[in-house]
């Protein structure tokens, strides 16, 4: 298995599994945020108030690329770290907030199907 495919796996794993104890008690914790994408980027990410960050002081960051968001109980799993969030999402359009945390979840539903669907054909994993 190619680095980049362990790595894809491991955090799809993740993403099934949840959090484990320990993860979850180190989460930091991400107020105000919102689902923010770059235009020369495929992923998705946020953007927000961390808190409780190991290795970045308090203030507003962006995370690293974003795989999945539970919001039922708050979480969201990064390239490299869960996220406890806040309830107060911050919405580009305050009309539209649960259609943009509808298509959030829907866009990162797609991304993990294609991830796992490249894990499955090894021609595809670089």
């Amino acid at each position: 298995m190619t680095p980049n495919a362990f790595w894809m796996s491991s955090i799809l794993k993740s993403v099934e599994s949840g959090p484990s104890e320990r993860e979850l008690y180190e989460a930091p914790l991400l107020d105000r945020w919102s689902n923010v994408s770059f235009p020369n980027e495929d992923v998705m990410r946020l953007f927000g108030i961390v808190t409780g960050h190991p290795t970045i002081c308090d203030r507003t960051l962006t995370t690293s690329p974003l795989f999945a968001v539970d919001l039922s109980v708050g979480l969201a799993r990064t390239r490299s770290r869960w996220y406890r969030l806040t309830s107060n999402f911050v919405p580009a359009n305050e009309d539209e907030k649960q259609a943009e945390l509808d298509a959030l979840v829907a866009a990162l539903d797609v991304q993990r199907t294609s991830l796992r669907n490249q894990l499955n054909d090894p021609m595809e994993v670089e």
